[in-house]
């Protein structure tokens, strides 16, 4: 190991296949950050087959901060096990940044990574480090606004393919569980939406969010990015996406020394898989014990997994509500602090598992969420016409 755990100069790994001109984005935006005295390595690392216009770029490039070292696989990896032996290098270096070809980082990343790094190298809950900033909820295919804090940022039980880090500790604790473990091909896990279990075989992400599920480990995100996501490059799983996973980057490096990092163990603001409260905070607004109740804010929880607390909050209608809550203000889990006199006033219900009947799902929730994270008006004429004929044309 090149480096002591507790001075992190974590590699960047960039896993690198068919996309020349992302890549080409990507290492003029780590060039362009901010690095420490000594620098960093930087390794490309290129998949088996690669194209050659890619090999160019990774050779042509001149990196400002550190040694540059160019890894030219003979046999094609495949994604899952290329993204594995990229994080293996946490092993050589003391720890990892990854990023993949599509995507941008901040001047800040580097330094951010560090920090966060250091902040939880001893914490056996977290099983790693998120440089991307969460704006969309892919369960729900509707907006995520984490509740705001004074922190750098929250915990998380979902996994980052968009700007990962991880400690040598943190990967080996991973790696050992896959040795002892093996994740099905059909998963019939709740607690995974069904989504993520959709997902093919390749994924890693698909593996580790089991791993997350598995170990009750989570990931800790930041609130502001220091990554973004290049969708519109495309990729096996990205089609169509334009620039929905897109999101403002931190522009300058500046401040991130004075960024405090939440106690792991405090969990104040943490979400799970579904995106959805979960910290002490959902204690606070409720008055119920945390291990006693969960919420479906977005309606997209299975009634085998609600039925798992005694009580639960959920959009979707269901009989004998203990209490109601409007849809008003932001971000959605704040609405718990204002429970209405009627039903007819409620967008979300409060539960009793052992009086849950016939839940049902409101066909009007995804249009009343989307609309309720839009900072636009989509009741114009104006809005409906236009959005109409963008509609159509991107359909022809």
């Amino acid at each position: 190991m090149r480096t002591s755990p507790t001075s992190y100069r974590p590699a960047v790994v960039i896993p690198a296949y068919r996309r020349a001109e992302a890549l080409s984005k990507l290492l003029r935006s780590v060039n362009e950050a901010e690095y420490p005295e000594e620098g960093c390595t930087l390794i490309i690392s290129l998949e088996g087959g690669v194209d050659e216009v890619v090999v160019q770029v990774a050779e042509e490039f001149q990196f400002n901060h550190g040694e540059k070292e160019i890894v030219r696989h003979s046999e094609k990896l495949g994604l899952k096990s290329h993204i594995y032996t990229s994080a293996g290098y946490s092993q050589e270096f003391g720890s990892v940044i990854v990023l993949e070809d599509d995507l941008i980082v901040s001047p800040a990343y580097y330094f951010y990574a560090v920090r966060a790094l250091q902040a939880y190298e001893h914490a056996e809950s977290i099983a790693g480090i998120a440089l991307y900033a969460q704006r969309f909820n892919e369960t729900a295919q509707l907006p995520f606004e984490p509740m705001p804090s004074y922190y750098a940022g929250y915990f998380m039980m979902l996994a980052c393919s968009w700007g990962q880090a991880w400690t040598a500790g943190q990967w080996s604790s991973y790696q050992k569980w896959r040795e002892e473990s093996s994740v099905p091909l059909q998963i019939n896990d709740h607690r995974i939406p069904q989504n993520i279990r959709n997902w093919p075989g390749e994924s890693w992400k698909r593996e580790f969010n089991y791993y997350l599920a598995e170990t009750e480990r989570t990931i800790f995100y930041p609130y502001k990015s220091v990554s973004t996501n290049s969708s519109h490059y495309g990729g096996e799983n990205m089609s169509g996406t334009g620039s929905l996973f897109e999101v403002p980057l931190v522009c300058l490096p500046h401040g991130i020394d004075s960024l405090t990092f939440p106690e792991s163990d405090e969990a104040l603001i943490s979400y799970d898989m579904y995106m959805e409260a979960n910290g002490s905070y959902v204690e606070k607004m409720t008055g119920i014990k945390r291990d006693q109740i969960t919420l479906d804010l977005y309606g997209m929880k299975p009634e085998e997994l609600l039925m798992n607390k005694s009580q639960f909050v959920t959009s979707n209608i269901t009989e004998n509500p203990i209490m109601g809550f409007p849809l008003i203000v932001k971000p959605m889990e704040e609405n718990l602090k204002y429970p209405v006199k009627s039903n007819s006033e409620a967008f979300f219900s409060l539960v009793r598992s052992g009086n849950a009947k016939h839940i049902r799902t409101k066909k009007s929730c995804y249009i009343s969420i989307a609309q309720y994270y839009t900072y636009n008006r989509t009741d114009t004429k104006k809005f409906i016409v236009q959005n109409l004929k963008q509609s159509l044309k991107n359909k022809l």
